[in-house]
C-alpha cells in the first residue's frame, strides 16, 4: 500500500499542469496542457492535439506554467538610485534594487542614515534594510559621522600608565594620569 501511495505521489508532482478548454468546433469541454515558463499558448487543445506552445519574444515573459495566449511585458523600469539585479529574460521580469548606501522604503531609494559621533554601527544597511547603530560601550569610540564604520577600541593607555577616554574620542595618551601633575610648577 505505501509503495502505490509513493508511486502515486511522484506522478502526481511530476505531472504536467492542465487548464479545463471548451473546444469552440465540438462545444466539448477538455484538459488541457499548460505550457512552461518562458513560452505561451499559440493554439490550444483540440480533442486530436494537444496545446503548442511557443517562446516569449523578446522583452516578453510566462515565469510560470501557464495558458496565456500572449506573454507578458518586461514592464519594470530601474528608477533613479536603483541598479538591475536580473535582465529582463523569457522567464522573468527585470529586477531593480536600491544601489549601494542606499535602502528601499515605500518604493524610494533612501540613503542610509549615519551612526553620530558616540555612536557606531551594529549593523550595516543593505538594499532592504537602513543602517542599525549603537551607542559605544565603554572602551570604545566613535569621532565622526558613518554609515559603514563600528566603534573602535580606545588605546590601551592604562597599560601604558597614561590617561584616560571616552565614547566620542580615542584616547589621547598622556604622560600624567587625570588629577596627577607631572611635577612642573604653574606661575
Amino acid at each position: 500500500f505505501v509503495p502505490l501511495l509513493l508511486l502515486l505521489a511522484e506522478l502526481g508532482c511530476s505531472a504536467q499542469p492542465t487548464y479545463p478548454w471548451k473546444d469552440a468546433v465540438t462545444n466539448r469541454k477538455l484538459t488541457c496542457q499548460q505550457c512552461p515558463p518562458g513560452t505561451f499558448v499559440a493554439q490550444h487543445c483540440t480533442r486530436d492535439r494537444q496545446t503548442v506552445c511557443k517562446p516569449c519574444p523578446d522583452l516578453h515573459y510566462t515565469q510560470y506554467w501557464n495558458y496565456l495566449e500572449k506573454c507578458r511585458y518586461c514592464n519594470v523600469i530601474c528608477e533613479e538610485k536603483q541598479v538591475e539585479v536580473q535582465q529582463c529574460n523569457s522567464t522573468h521580469n527585470r529586477v531593480c534594487q536600491c544601489q549601494e548606501g542606499y535602502y528601499s522604503e515605500m518604493e524610494f531609494c533612501i540613503r542610509h542614515s549615519e551612526c553620530p559621533p558616540g555612536f557606531g554601527v551594529e549593523k550595516l544597511g543593505t538594499p532592504f534594510e537602513n543602517t542599525q547603530c549603537g551607542a559605544c560601550p565603554r572602551g570604545f569610540f566613535s569621532s565622526s559621522n558613518s554609515s559603514t564604520k563600528p566603534c573602535q577600541p580606545h588605546q590601551d593607555c592604562e597599560q601604558q600608565g597614561k590617561g584616560t577616554h571616552d565614547q566620542h574620542h580615542d584616547t589621547l595618551c598622556t604622560s600624567c594620569k587625570l588629577g596627577r601633575s607631572n611635577g612642573t610648577q604653574g606661575p
